[in-house]
């Protein structure tokens, strides 16, 4: 009988020390997991305002700065049109001034010349043939029709991106 009690205070010895071990293994290994989890998630969080601040950052900085074109000042002054006839004018007007040779056409070289002498507005040959994608001939000249449609066009645009620049600014 006295070798009975022995057994049963080892054995609860035992039994209480492996659950020592166990619940203190158990609360480092969680501790350690739940520490990375959280630092995980902060983490993201932070990265994810960080973008989302220099993102807005670059839209306003674009918006003070705006991407400006070789034809905004003559945009300015042809978005002041009265009426559709007044701006159909205005432009044949323009494009007479170009049309220096009176070939019915204007090119690239009476565009920049006459550009420069109308508004002291510099031309390039890549605006030139941008602008002019799908409304020149093969020499790439362009009559008054396509001349009035470009314009147009560009005119369009450039009312399109005062637009966005004002609604970002708000």
């Amino acid at each position: 009988i006295s070798s009975e009690p022995n057994t049963d205070i080892s054995h609860a010895t035992q039994l209480d020390w492996l659950a020592v071990v166990f619940f203190v293994s158990f609360m480092i290994f969680g501790s350690i997991v739940l520490i990375n989890i959280v630092i995980a998630v902060l983490l993201d969080e932070f990265l994810t305002t960080m973008a989302r601040e220099r993102s807005e950052a670059l839209v306003l900085q674009e918006a003070d700065t705006g991407e400006v074109h070789s034809l905004d000042p003559l945009m300015e002054v042809l978005s002041q049109f009265r009426s559709s006839d007044d701006l159909a004018m205005t432009i044949h007007n323009v494009y007479e001034r170009l049309d220096v040779d009176g070939s019915g056409t204007v090119g690239f070289h009476e565009a920049h010349d006459g550009m420069r002498k109308l508004m002291n507005i510099y031309l390039s040959q890549e605006d030139w043939d941008e602008m002019t994608d799908g409304h020149s001939n093969g020499e790439g000249e362009v009559t008054m029709e396509k001349f009035e449609l470009l314009i147009t066009e560009q005119l369009q645009l450039h009312i399109v991106k005062n637009l966005n620049r004002a609604m970002v600014k708000e």
